[in-house]
């Protein structure tokens, strides 16, 4: 028997299906049929390879589907199953649920229907919810109850679109109050026109709800309308309370003008001397070398030699033995001429500034001194001297050697600004405070007031004299005054902070009770003494005048003007559409 040893050919594998074939390659499938083995085997890892591939194909082709049909990220595709079955199962709920809108928390007015940037400001939009409902008379509520107001001058409201008298600017298209809000409710409560933000009072909404701040928006009722009580601002008292208005009563007073100024210290002239001699001599010794050294009554100021004061030592002594003799002779005439002689030399010596102490020496030594001493007249320091070394000088007669103040008093140079020159007068009492010792108050009076203004700081300087017990006022030291004027009694005064200044008039607002307010235009008089101030005309005592928050009262009283103003204007302009046409028009 004939053996083939040819080696077996590999057997052709069956032609059998894809799925077949992915059968028989994952390791859980099926025994393949017997072929040959060897001939269709792969190796381990190819097979688990080609498994791996088929099966994270089949997962990211799921994971596709699944998120193209359910979108989570809502990126726009083509319309997807779920989408359009939702859309067609909300549509009939579409019109009851609350239309989302974005505002700008600073300027209420910018509105808008998806997320941005306020135009005027920048600041990002935020999102409002409009009350359910509005979506069908949004339109028509627009149109009936928006005008248009002026963002600097909110008392400028129109009903289209214009410019603002006053600046210029662009009116901007607000939400204001509908005609149907103004309806009485049924239970007979009272008559809520509108509701509004108590930070922004152009915030104006038909019910309930929250400002773009945050705060529950507050009603407005019809008994609140400023049209009937003109002049009469009425806000709710919970409001009053949140915005912190504070008030006082008006009351009777006295009350005098201060003039604050600054001001110089300087001597007072009138007890400032100079020391000179009437006779002409050589200074042989002086006691007084330096400025500042302080000199009293009688101090020794020098010495000099004279021969004029020499020759009227001689003729006193003369007069003096020629007196004597005639004593002795008991003659009255001649003791009366020798009485008159020795007097007259004695007056000399005493113009001659030479003091009574030498004289009676020269009088009981009866000796002539070669040199006379110079003393002082005045008390004080001494401000000036001629020569730093008078030792040895020739001196003549009216010479000045030493100019000597007494610092006693001072006087104070201040300057008053012209709108004070009427309240100032002599005598009128002043208070001086200086900056080495701010707590210390010298009391002091007018003395006289310049004739002529400073034509540079239009100012007139007058003159304040201070006393200066212990001389720590030195002169050229800087000076606050503070002059009073006219004492005014039993006249209305008010906190300055009560008044509001517009430039043209003055404005204080009355407390009226039960969150009513009013304000009042009022005459001002003299400021007093820290913080009140004359009220002329306007007020009386015992008012109740606002001292905090009166901007925000002003405010509200414009915009409760402007919006009282536009509500009558709108309803003379409905009267006049609804009234028929004259008979000549008709048809």
């Amino acid at each position: 028997m004939t053996q083939d040893n040819t080696p077996d050919r590999p057997t052709a594998p069956s032609k059998r299906g894809l799925v077949a074939r992915v059968r028989n390659l994952l390791p859980f499938g099926t025994k393949r049929r017997s072929v040959d083995k060897q001939a269709l085997s792969l190796p381990p890892m190819t097979r688990g390879m080609q498994a791996f591939s088929l099966i994270m194909f089949f997962l990211l082709g799921s994971g596709l589907t699944a998120f193209w049909i359910i979108n989570p990220l809502q990126i726009p595709f083509m319309p997807q199953p779920m989408q359009m079955a939702a859309m067609e199962e909300s549509a009939p709920a579409a019109d009851a649920a609350p239309a989302a809108a974005y505002q700008c928390p600073m300027h209420p007015e910018v509105m808008e229907s998806k997320p941005g940037e306020c135009p005027i400001c920048g600041m990002d939009l935020v999102k409002v919810d409009t009350p359910a409902g509005a979506g069908g008379g949004a339109q028509a509520h627009t149109e009936e109850s928006a005008v248009y107001q002026c963002p600097m001058h909110p008392e400028v409201m129109e009903s289209k679109p214009d410019e603002c008298p006053i600046c210029g600017m662009d009116l901007v298209k607000v939400d204001q109050v509908p005609a149907a809000s103004t309806k009485k409710t049924a239970s007979g409560e009272r008559e809520i026109l509108y509701w509004y933000a108590p930070m922004d009072p152009t915030y104006v909404r038909d019910g309930p709800g929250k400002s773009p701040m945050g705060m529950d928006l507050v009603p407005k009722y019809a008994d609140e309308n400023m049209a009937s009580d003109e002049g009469v601002i009425r806000i709710d008292p919970v409001q009053v309370q949140n915005i912190g208005v504070v008030s006082v009563p008006a009351r009777s007073a006295d009350i005098a003008r201060h003039s604050r100024t600054v001001g110089i210290v300087d001597y007072n002239t009138e007890k400032v001397a100079w020391v000179n001699t009437k006779f002409e001599g050589w200074v042989e010794k002086t006691y007084l070398n330096f400025v500042g050294q302080e000199v009293r009554i009688g101090d020794p100021l020098f010495e000099i030699y004279s021969p004029e004061l020499v020759t009227t030592q001689e003729e006193y002594l003369r007069a003096l033995e020629y007196r004597d003799s005639v004593a002795e002779s008991g003659r009255r005439e001649p003791l009366e001429q020798a009485d008159s002689l020795l007097a007259a030399s004695r007056q000399r010596l005493r113009y001659w500034d030479i003091d009574d102490v030498q004289v009676e020496t020269l009088k009981r030594t009866r000796q002539i001194k070669r040199t006379l001493v110079v003393r002082s007249s005045i008390k004080g320091l001494v401000v000036k001297i001629m020569d730093g070394a008078l030792e040895g000088m020739y001196i003549r007669p009216g010479m000045n050697l030493y100019q000597i103040a007494d610092l006693s008093t001072v006087w104070v140079h201040a300057d008053i600004y012209e709108t004070d020159i009427p309240w100032i007068r002599e005598g009128r009492q002043a208070t001086v405070s200086f900056p080495n010792d701010p707590t210390r108050k010298y009391r002091g009076k007018v003395l006289f007031l310049y004739p002529e203004v400073s034509e540079k700081t239009r100012t007139l300087r007058v003159c304040i004299e201070v006393a200066n017990p212990d001389g720590k006022l030195r002169p050229g030291m800087y000076a606050d005054a503070d002059v009073e004027g006219p004492l005014l009694k039993n006249t209305v005064v008010v906190p300055q902070s009560a008044v509001i200044r517009s430039g043209e008039r003055n404005l204080v607002f009355l407390d009226l009770g039960e969150g009513r307010f009013a304000s009042r235009e009022v005459v001002l008089g003299v400021r007093g003494e820290g913080d009140d101030i004359q009220i002329r005309s306007g007020i009386a005592p015992g008012d109740l005048v606002v001292t905090q928050a009166q901007f925000m009262l002003d405010s509200e009283a414009r915009i409760q003007e402007a919006i009282a103003k536009f509500m009558k204007r709108g309803t003379a302009s409905a009267a006049t559409d609804e009234a028929p046409m004259p008979a000549e028009h008709q048809h």
